[in-house]
């Protein structure tokens, strides 16, 4: 059973690379570091979002030879009092093949849609609006993707540029994309993107209850909901949540430990880069280093992390003490986060965090920095 004592509360185990900021040509400030890791962090998610977004919408019908178009026209005349007056006109158009199709405002959206109306079909002018959306969208990511593009390259070169010890391995602008996609697609938060996407385009799609695992997984007896609507069991998961999210990492809810009805409060995605396997299994990416392409495997590795709020209570203990146990036997990396209210000197629980902490340790975790060996971390 795990006995909470005063050091238990305050320790703070070491990670990977606070002794490696600090190299032969001098120190690297710590927050400085981590400030420009989220900012390219939070670009290479953006990035695979709309990515993500765009291929949902391609899957759908969206045609890739689609594209929107917009004239602007002027009128002047002169009214009977000899005042100029003058009246501009947009219009929208979509372009196939060098095909132009007017966007007529005497067609208003349909009261809903048929199983028979291909949306994506541009001779239809009763297509056309609900057309011009999702190609509105698309050009939207697209912008977007380019802005983020710029923005995690910035970072991504500072970070290069600090005067780190070799055992800090470089950021690779492009391996950190693809990392970021791939641990999108292994999450759960892909899930609730496609919710809200199909959702906006008038698709009646549950995705979020789409198997028995998830109905287990998400019987929720509190009512703690996020900006997005996410549900969460506590206010303290429900912050974790905002953080993991604002340094620009994958997780997925309540993931099951092997052979057993326990949930971890997260699993934070890591994509993890190793010579590639002659395996179909195996997710090949390719990554131009010099002159050669050479082939890489990405392998997810998922660390559970568990945020307790109730240390002390014996049967809680207990059951932390099982999860343990079973991260060990299974060889889950698995990191605590300790959020308990402790008993001042005099009696009076106190409430401990640190959000700027917090965020920090995340990051920790989810770059590898920290070894999760079951140790118990406080964001304070």
């Amino acid at each position: 059973m795990i006995k909470v004592t005063k050091a238990a509360k305050t320790k703070q185990f070491p990670d990977e690379i606070s002794k490696d900021l600090y190299s032969k040509y001098g120190g690297v400030n710590e927050d400085f570091f981590y400030d420009k890791l989220q900012k390219m962090k939070q670009a290479v998610k953006n990035i695979a979002v709309c990515t993500f977004k765009i291929n949902m919408l391609e899957k759908q019908g969206l045609p890739k030879d689609c594209s929107i178009t917009f004239t602007n026209t002027t009128q002047r005349y002169i009214d009977k009092s000899g005042f100029e007056r003058i009246y501009g006109n947009t219009n929208a158009y979509i372009m196939q093949n060098s095909q132009k199709y007017l966007v007529s405002k005497n067609y208003p959206y349909p009261a809903r849609l048929t199983h028979s109306l291909d949306v994506n079909d541009p001779q239809n002018p009763l297509c056309r609006l609900f057309l011009q959306d999702r190609l509105e969208l698309r050009k939207e990511y697209e912008i977007q993707i380019k802005c983020d593009r710029q923005i995690a390259k910035l970072y991504c070169n500072s970070l290069n540029s600090m005067p780190l010890s070799k055992n800090v391995q470089k950021f690779s602008l492009q391996e950190e994309i693809d990392n970021a996609y791939a641990e999108l697609l292994a999450s759960d938060e892909k899930l609730v993107i496609m919710g809200q996407l199909q959702k906006f385009l008038g698709i009646e799609y549950c995705v979020l209850t789409d198997s028995e695992d998830m109905l287990q997984k998400h019987n929720f007896s509190n009512t703690i909901l996020d900006e997005e609507g996410r549900q969460f069991r506590s206010k303290n998961e429900m912050i974790t949540a905002k953080c993991i999210r604002e340094i620009g990492a994958s997780y997925t809810l309540e993931p099951f430990y092997p052979g057993t009805n326990l949930r971890a409060d997260f699993s934070i995605l890591r994509a993890c880069r190793t010579p590639a396997l002659n395996t179909e299994s195996n997710r090949i990416a390719a990554s131009l280093r010099g002159n050669r392409i050479q082939k890489v495997t990405i392998e997810m590795q998922r660390v559970f992390v568990e945020i307790t709020g109730k240390r002390g209570n014996e049967k809680y203990d207990k059951r932390l003490e099982e999860k343990r146990k079973l991260a060990e036997k299974y060889s889950i990396p698995l990191v605590f986060i300790d959020m308990t209210d402790y008993p001042d000197d005099f009696g009076k629980t106190q409430t401990h965090l640190e959000y700027k902490k917090l965020r920090k340790l995340l990051q920790r975790i989810s770059c590898g920095y920290v070894k999760a060996t079951g140790q118990f971390l406080t964001p304070y």
